[in-house]
């Protein structure tokens, strides 16, 4: 799935939060960063319409952590918004 039509479910399901939204970027497979105007980073995944995450930046990096065995990922910012890997 595109990013952009990541960003488009996430505009569905938290129609209420996108006027607080700063800018957002692709993160990954399935998933989008977004920043909140208070600069605070969350991570949008979304499979499908009953199986998606809205969670906090630490928790998404710790999550991966733990199931990488303990390898830290490299969870970077994209300097580019609306692009697709």
């Amino acid at each position: 799935m595109l990013h952009s039509e990541i960003f488009e479910k996430f505009n569905n399901v938290f129609s209420e939060l996108v006027p607080s939204i700063n800018a957002w970027f692709a993160n990954g497979k399935d998933s989008i960063r977004v920043r909140i105007k208070n600069g605070s980073d969350f991570i949008f995944t979304y499979k499908s319409d009953t199986d998606w995450r809205y969670e906090t930046l630490d928790s998404y990096i710790y999550n991966i952590t733990i199931k990488t065995g303990g390898n830290q990922m490299n969870v970077r910012l994209h300097d580019y918004i609306n692009k697709n890997e």
